[in-house]
């Protein structure tokens, strides 16, 4: 945003990271500063060995559950989405929604719980002279926190409101409780898939010491079947469907199609924009309004008279815009050259493909808009 750098007196502070932001930092600012950027860590999760980084940490242990750190820490405000300037500063321009939903989550009375256990802590240290605010003890806490809370502590952390990009459209929770469903899915069904594409909070740990004993004693369950024979067989059945629908639709054979809205615009026409239109071809809950792609004419004397010119969206009344590629820098690419045409950028769904046939091409679902 704005650094004094007439001297070396600044420095950055964060809660938890690993310096390779930092080293980032650097290459931006070496015409300028060409020094080593400092910063302070409350604690590192990893050591990047970036050269042009100065870091300090607090707490430099490994954590379980150590994400449950960033919801002690969250901020009454949304993400920053951008900057403008004003009266000759720059100044952040927030995202409204989620900074909201933290202040009615209760974060000033959460605030004010803090000070006041502080001014006790301190008072006790007084009274016993004694450094009561060790590493040890303030580890001690954070287990307690991130590993077994008590059943108050669980569901606030647990509610915070959160996300991990900052580009959701949902506001979704931290840890949310799972359901009976989910529980099968992740413990027993679909445990070779990336978590991400069915789990919709934060951090699984957290959200299973919310279960019942009921649901504790389901996941034991699902565990002992996935690893039974019946679950062998099941799981080679299913392997088997997969590649039967990879062969047919490739890598949009997998593609959440769930997530979408009835009437799409599809935009590519690539290997993968093909895929997917034979996919939403056959699936009776969506309906491609019209297909496009920038090489329209190309495609046409190919064959593909379906595939129409961009300028085509204009005229057709649709819910979506599918990007159809694989690579995300270009998704991200069209999705400008969309808002810039007048878009609405949430009308706009981009979703990384996913190939389960092959581990190396596992990757985790993103979606843009």
């Amino acid at each position: 945003q704005e650094i004094d750098m007439s001297d070396d007196s600044f420095a950055f502070v964060d809660v938890a990271g690993g310096g390779l932001t930092q080293g980032c930092l650097h290459e931006l600012l070496k015409d300028r500063y060409p020094k080593p950027i400092h910063t302070f860590f409350f604690k590192i999760d990893r050591v990047n060995l970036v050269k042009e980084s100065i870091t300090d940490t607090f707490m430099p242990s490994f954590l379980p559950n150590n994400l449950t750190i960033e919801m002690m820490c969250r901020a009454p405000h949304g993400q920053t989405k951008g900057y403008r300037s004003e009266e000759g500063r720059l100044v952040p321009e927030l995202e409204e929604g989620e900074g909201d939903a933290i202040i009615r989550h209760g974060f000033y009375d959460y605030e004010k719980g803090i000070l006041k256990f502080s001014e006790l802590m301190c008072k006790v240290s007084r009274q016993c002279n004694r450094q009561i605010g060790s590493l040890h003890n303030i580890l001690l806490y954070l287990q307690y926190i991130a590993e077994r809370p008590s059943q108050e502590v669980l569901e606030y952390f647990a509610t915070v409101p959160s996300s991990d990009s900052g580009r959701e459209e949902e506001i979704r929770e931290y840890a949310p409780r799972l359901a009976e469903a989910d529980l099968k899915r992740i413990f027993l069904r679909d445990m070779s898939e990336p978590l991400e594409r069915y789990y919709k909070g934060s951090n699984l740990n957290y959200s299973i010491l919310r279960a019942s004993e009921k649901e504790k004693s389901l996941i034991e369950k699902y565990r002992e079947e996935y690893n039974s024979a019946a679950g062998k067989l099941f799981r080679q059945e299913n392997e088997r469907r997969k590649k039967e629908l990879y062969d047919c639709f490739g890598r949009a054979a997998f593609y959440p199609v769930d997530l979408l809205e009835e009437r799409l615009v599809l935009y590519g026409a690539g290997k993968f924009g093909h895929d997917l239109y034979r996919r939403l071809a056959e699936d009776k809950a969506h309906k491609i309004v019209v297909w496009v792609d920038k090489e329209a004419e190309s495609y046409q004397k190919q064959g593909f008279n379906q595939i129409q010119p961009v300028s085509r969206i204009e005229a057709e009344e649709f819910d979506q815009i599918v990007i159809a590629v694989f690579r995300k820098e270009l998704a991200d690419s069209i999705r400008e050259e969309l808002m810039q045409l007048g878009f609405d950028a949430k009308r706009i769904v981009w979703i990384r493909p996913y190939n389960p046939i092959n581990p190396r091409e596992v990757w985790r679902t993103e979606q843009i808009g």
